[in-house]
């Protein structure tokens, strides 16, 4: 069984990578065709920091590029004596990240509290609710041994010792047929060769109908980014003539309030009508 250290030099490396990619903006994974490609999103989202603005306060001073929010800490540098240690993954200073870091007298991180501990030698060792099961070869509490071990909806214990939805497409449901390689969950998809014509792209593993407007039909000319399906319209740009406005993607109509009706009439389905 991989020790806990593994996992979380793991979960590091991926924090590492992907904060490469998310720099200043936020973007989703899409699919086509067997081609990976990406769908920007313009700024950070709300409440989101930047080192330039100064926005953080004094007990999370510093901003996190990854999880584009202030944090405690993105190295071991912002963290005090007692807590040496930064977890990149949540931005915490911790007593350990790894077993490495830990004393001989208590030589095993646990990786979910990042406290160092002494080895278990018995499950009645495993002091931490979430990780009951003692694996006696490297004294290491885990949350499972064996699928018995996990609750009903992760029923399925991984190899670093972790409750999981699946660990192969054979454990997921017809709806979400796909293993998530490294999540350990279910999703529709992780490639669009696993959708459907009517839904033929994958965006965040889920399959989806568009992914810009030339995807569209002539009846939906317009993507909805958000929903990456296909509608008639999201803003009143998309209208004109004697339809110009949208009504929340529901289509152009020549009214969707009393205010765009002259004196004496009123918007009713989408139309103006006397009163």
């Amino acid at each position: 069984m991989v020790a806990q250290s593994s996992l979380r030099q793991f979960l590091v490396l991926l924090v590492v990578a992907l904060s490469l990619i998310v720099v200043g903006c936020t973007e989703e994974s899409t699919s086509s065709g067997g081609d990976t490609f990406s769908i920007g999103e313009s700024g950070a989202p709300e409440g989101a920091c930047t080192d330039i603005q100064g926005s953080c306060p004094a007990d999370q001073s510093v901003c996190s590029d990854y999880l584009l929010e202030c944090v405690e800490c993105t190295n071991d540098s912002h963290c005090p004596a007692g807590k040496p240690s930064c977890d990149p993954v949540d931005g915490e200073c911790r007593e350990c990240t790894s077993s490495s870091d830990c004393p001989a007298s208590e030589p095993i991180c646990d990786a979910l509290d990042g406290e160092c501990r002494a080895a278990c030698s018995s499950d009645a060792d495993c002091e931490n609710e979430d990780l009951p099961k003692c694996d006696t070869a490297s004294g290491v509490c885990y949350a499972c041994k064996q699928n018995a071990d996990c609750p009903a909806d992760k029923p399925i214990c991984d190899a670093n010792g972790a409750c999981s939805e699946c660990a192969s497409n054979n454990d997921c449901p017809a709806g979400e047929p796909v293993c998530v390689p490294g999540k350990g969950e279910c999703e529709e998809c992780t490639s669009a060769s696993q959708c459907g014509a009517a839904a033929p792209y994958c965006v965040d593993f889920d399959c989806v109908q568009c992914v810009s407007n030339a995807d569209c039909p002539a009846s939906e000319p317009i993507c909805d980014t958000g929903e990456f399906e296909c509608t008639t319209c999201q803003s009143d740009d998309d209208c004109g003539g004697d339809t110009p406005y949208c009504d929340d993607g529901e289509g152009c109509f020549a009214c969707t309030e009393d205010e765009h009706c002259a004196a004496g009439e009123s918007c009713k389905d989408g139309v103006c009508e006397p009163e």
